[in-house]
């Protein structure tokens, strides 16, 4: 969902005048969760969710020389190289 961006989408509906008040409780509760998810997700975690849903993303951070320091071993190493494969 966070790959997906999932989070602008809700954030667009928010937007919208609802009737059901159970639909802005609902996407406040969405907000929220995403909001939280989010912040807890390292950029590592980040990039191997993109990788694994097929939507990679280069931000500025995976194309920093730092990022592939921290872990460009880490990659091919876990799970037995998965990531790279």
């Amino acid at each position: 969902m966070l790959t997906s961006k999932l989070l602008p989408f809700v954030n667009s509906l928010q937007s919208r005048r609802w009737s059901d008040e159970e639909i802005t409780d609902d996407l406040d509760f969405l907000k929220s969760e995403l909001s939280t998810r989010l912040e807890n997700l390292t950029t590592y975690d980040e990039y191997v969710s993109e990788l694994e849903s097929g939507h990679l993303v280069w931000s500025p951070v995976h194309e920093s020389e730092e990022f592939w320091k921290e872990n460009g071993m880490r990659i091919g190493q876990e799970s037995s190289g998965k990531a790279v494969k």
